[in-house]
């Protein structure tokens, strides 16, 4: 079972080859997505004048379960911020605050994530990268 990072919703979402391969990994396998993706997908269809509600409706009607934060997920995912960017170089490009919160919830979910950023890899926890 995966969580699908926002990065994979919209391969899916323009049709492209990492999306058409999404869905060949996602297969009918139950998969879930982090609410905070649905706030980074709605960002993207406004930036690129795409149809907001039907994208999300399109990606809610897929998803098994939309994954809520709680204060035990944000407390972790702040000390996982703290932690894979303890040591990073000033030219790297840190790890943000939503893609730790994702992690978080795998985590605390016993999900992998799917995505197409590389930065989960530093992530302990399974990634599968498109």
């Amino acid at each position: 079972m995966l969580i699908v990072d926002s990065s994979v919703w919209i391969e899916i979402l323009k049709d492209s080859e990492k999306g058409q391969k999404a869905v060949e990994i996602i297969g009918g396998d139950p998969v879930f997505t982090a609410a905070i993706s649905l706030a980074e997908i709605s960002h993207w269809c406004f930036r690129y004048s795409q149809k907001t509600d039907e994208f999300l409706s399109l990606i809610i009607l897929r998803t098994n379960d939309i994954l809520q934060s709680n204060r035990v997920t944000e407390k972790r995912a702040g000390q996982l911020r703290f932690e894979l960017n303890q040591n990073i170089a000033n030219n790297e490009k840190q790890v943000g605050l939503v893609d730790c919160l994702i992690m978080a919830l795998a985590e605390e979910s016993g999900l992998a994530i799917l995505t197409t950023d590389k930065h989960f890899l530093k992530f302990s926890g399974r990634t599968v990268l498109l």
